[in-house]
């Protein structure tokens, strides 16, 4: 018998050998996922309106993707196709399997602002890798005086990561 791959699995490790060079994937799920540190990368895509700040009130939406490259591509490409540009993408981060939720809050600045601060992902959801996972928010002018958006996007797991994106300055 000559395996393909030989694959060694212990409490906090999955070891892989193969007998050619090329790309694996290992799929499962952990027998009692809370006394594991079982994480998966994710990243936060922010999208938006094309090219400029529309006159009136609009929507942005903030994904969160696993951070493949085609889950990404994936999700910007239905959304160009809805008329919205990927407008931020930002650095990875854990996302732990602890049955918590993820919170995701956006807070607005510069004339502008939301009705609904703070939305719920399920963690089922993220972890059964439902695709284009999104928060919908509402952006409102504030002030018919100001003319650019601040925008600080926060992300928490309770016992996990937080992950916190200021400063994003859209629209000017």
């Amino acid at each position: 018998v000559n395996p393909a791959a030989f694959i060694q699995l212990d409490n906090k490790y999955a070891f892989i050998i193969s007998r050619v060079l090329g790309k694996l994937l290992l799929v499962g799920e952990s027998k009692n996922p809370v006394e594991l540190d079982v994480e998966k990368r994710m990243k936060i895509a922010l999208f938006g309106p094309k090219h400029k700040m529309p006159a009136g009130d609009f929507n942005v939406r903030v994904y969160i993707v696993e951070d493949y490259r085609s889950s990404i591509d994936y999700c910007t490409i239905k959304k160009k196709n809805l008329g919205n540009d990927l407008l931020m993408l930002s650095k990875d981060f854990l996302f732990k399997s602890n049955k918590e939720d993820l919170w995701v809050q956006l807070v607005c600045s510069g004339g502008w602002q939301t009705r609904n601060e703070s939305q719920k992902i399920p963690f089922s959801h993220l972890w059964k890798n439902s695709y284009l996972l999104h928060c919908d928010f509402l952006l409102e002018r504030s002030s018919n005086s100001m003319s650019k958006l601040n925008m600080e996007i926060f992300v928490k797991q309770k016992h996990g990561d937080d992950i916190f994106l200021n400063n994003l300055l859209l629209y000017t």
